[in-house]
């Protein structure tokens, strides 16, 4: 070769590498300038067929929590998502490999499925399968192009392709990122919503009932919760009145907890003993049907004659209820049968017992005696009780705040790990009366 010949070879070598960074500088600029994937996938993919003059292809991206390569295929006016184990294939073996398969006659190689073909109708020739590489050399794509246009894939191409996909795995990046931050905020938007609608499900007053005196509140461990309690006035003065516990948080067991609220409130019963019993049976039996094995409803129903102060009531699981007499004398009320949804036809045993004038009524869930501190020590019932019977001559709702307070203190978290529920009944004159005491 003589000084012209190499002069021009190298100028020819030096105007296809301009040509080659410039292609991967627009490329660049046209992958940075969508934020959605779908979209952001079909840039890179117009951009590799148009470099590489390829008459089709796809880019797959792989999915390790699934164990797969995935990919959406336009057709018409459908898109259809093609999945591969990874491994199986020939996209799904560059995606377990890393190797590069460039072959003349796809049909002729035993990794080819043919799934692009099937979906599209297309008829697969040649093909260029590489790897999508980040910058820390994990493997989180495989371009797949076939059928170049007048001659097979060369070296050129693979390295056309091994340049792109350093931008395209920043980009694909970037629009994950993006993708999972909207699909966050429109699930924190849901929750929020859910839990507008599960609070207007509880009460959004106490009882104001002469001679009694009421106070109530719910914080749930997260957005929302599986605690529920209820008051349902009817008639001839009477009040019944419900505290429950559905087994795990969240969605779920808010779920839950309205299927029970429906419940307490379509059903209707008598005012005796033995009627109380027969409606958390049948209660139990509408749980049973609604809800999956591994889910079970503590409930605590009462119902009180507001004139005698007569309490029939079915303890169904639940964290006992403790009524504190005037005088100091507590009282579990832990007559009932097992809990809610694990059989399907259970008879509930049932009790009375009598309010008076001084005495007082706690309702609660576990949230609050299994609330632990930094030492993993339980605040416990004892921890309760004394803050229940040293301030039983205040109102209920002072009461109530003390023992939120103390549960704060304890936890020194500001958040609790469980929900937590407390509803205090009192009775007498005096209750309001102590509301500045």
């Amino acid at each position: 070769m003589n000084p012209f010949q190499a002069i021009n070879a190298e100028s020819k070598l030096i105007r296809q590498r301009v040509e080659y960074l410039h292609s991967l500088i627009e490329a660049s600029k046209a992958i940075n300038s969508t934020l959605d994937l779908d979209e952001l996938l079909e840039i890179i993919l117009r951009i590799a067929l148009e470099k590489t003059n390829a008459g089709a292809g796809t880019i797959y991206l792989v999915d390790r929590e699934r164990g797969e390569v995935w990919s959406k295929i336009s057709d018409k006016d459908e898109r259809n998502e093609i999945r591969l184990p990874i491994g199986q294939g020939i996209a799904g073996f560059v995606a377990k490999t890393g190797e590069t398969v460039n072959i003349e006659n796809a049909m002729e190689h035993p990794r080819f499925t043919g799934h692009f073909d099937k979906l599209t109708g297309f008829h697969t020739k040649s093909m260029l399968c590489m790897p999508m590489r980040n910058e820390d050399e994990q493997i989180i794509g495989v371009f797949q192009i076939m059928n170049k246009r007048g001659a097979a894939f060369g070296a050129e191409d693979e390295e056309f392709l091994s340049g792109l996909s350093i931008h395209a795995t920043l980009a694909i990046r970037q629009a994950a990122l993006h993708k999972e931050s909207l699909e966050k905020r429109a699930l924190e938007h849901e929750m929020n919503v859910a839990r507008e609608i599960q609070e207007n499900l509880l009460p959004q007053q106490v009882p104001e009932i002469q001679n009694y005196d009421f106070a109530a509140i719910n914080l749930p461990a997260k957005a929302i919760g599986g605690d529920y309690y209820d008051y349902i006035m009817l008639p001839e003065n009477h009040l019944r009145f419900c505290i429950a516990d559905v087994c795990g948080k969240g969605i779920p067991a808010a779920l839950i907890m309205a299927t029970l609220r429906t419940t307490m409130h379509f059903h209707k019963a008598d005012f005796d003993a033995a009627s109380v019993g027969r409606l958390v049976s049948r209660i139990n039996r509408v749980m049973f049907e609604s809800m999956p094995l591994s889910r079970f409803v503590t409930l605590f129903y009462g119902k009180l004659d507001l004139n005698s102060g007569n309490l029939f009531y079915v303890n169904a699981g639940h964290n006992p209820p403790l009524l504190i007499k005037k005088s100091g004398e507590i009282k579990h009320l832990d007559i009932g049968g097992t809990v809610l949804g694990f059989f399907k036809s259970i008879e509930y045993k049932s009790d009375i017992v009598t309010i008076e004038d001084g005495d007082m009524l706690c309702l609660y869930t576990d949230g609050i005696t299994e609330c632990k501190n930094k030492w993993d020590d339980e605040f416990g019932e004892k921890r309760f009780l004394e803050i229940l019977v040293s301030n039983r001559h205040l109102s209920a709702e002072k009461i109530k705040k003390k023992v939120i307070n103390k549960l704060h203190v304890f936890g020194e978290k500001g958040v609790f790990d469980d929900d937590v529920t407390l509803v205090i009944v009192k009775k007498g004159q005096d209750s309001k009366e102590n509301e500045n005491t």
